[in-house]
């Protein structure tokens, strides 16, 4: 797993200095044994590809879908991916949501942004600025790539892993994917269980 840095960004620093386990090391076994039986993988909020890369190199058999609304993530996920050779890897510069269109993206105003969110009051305690950014609904856009059935969705997006979920129902329902999902707050746990329950 390679990833290109300049040390401008947090994952691959910690992954350079402390190896494959420097980066989230609850998650990084759990994704990477679901991967390895996943069809179809999507990771939301990709950042620089480091799950994204690790999905596709788990199961070369399979499709990974990235997406990554901030520029320079979305630039450096595509260099990733590109010199990881993963022509099974689909990347979008977009961000999802619980309906299309577009948004106000917050983010440092500075380098690469890990804390990126379409939620403004993820980034209220700090001096922040924005970028408008595309959004679309899960379900719309795997139909559009013509993904009948997908097997696995990591979501990390700073505080709207609801709005992910709520915009991709119809997935959820019909597919029943295993879900590697970032947890923020006791509010955010409470919608996740409110999407989540129903759907069994």
């Amino acid at each position: 797993l390679r990833l290109w840095s300049r040390g401008d960004d947090w994952i691959s620093t910690q992954l350079f200095w402390t190896g494959l386990g420097g980066y989230e090391p609850e998650t990084v076994p759990v994704l990477y044994a679901l991967a390895q039986r996943a069809a179809v993988t999507v990771d939301v909020g990709a950042y620089v590809g480091y799950f994204t890369i690790m999905a596709a190199l788990a199961n070369p058999a399979g499709r990974v879908i990235a997406l990554e609304p901030f520029p320079a993530s979305f630039e450096r996920l595509q260099r990733n991916v590109s010199l990881n050779a993963l022509p099974h890897v689909t990347c979008r510069n977009v961000a999802a949501g619980a309906s299309a269109g577009s948004a106000e993206l917050h983010h440092m105003d500075r380098g690469m942004s890990m804390a990126a969110s379409l939620d403004p009051a993820h980034l209220a305690p700090w001096e922040h600025v924005t970028t408008r950014v595309p959004v679309v609904r899960l379900d719309q856009l795997l139909e559009e790539l013509g993904v009948e059935r997908v097997d696995l969705i990591k979501v990390d997006v700073e505080a709207t892993e609801a709005d992910v979920l709520e915009g991709a129902r119809e997935v959820l329902q019909r597919d029943h994917p295993h879900i590697v999902c970032e947890v923020l707050s006791v509010e955010s746990g409470r919608r996740l269980s409110e999407i989540l329950g129903p759907l069994g």
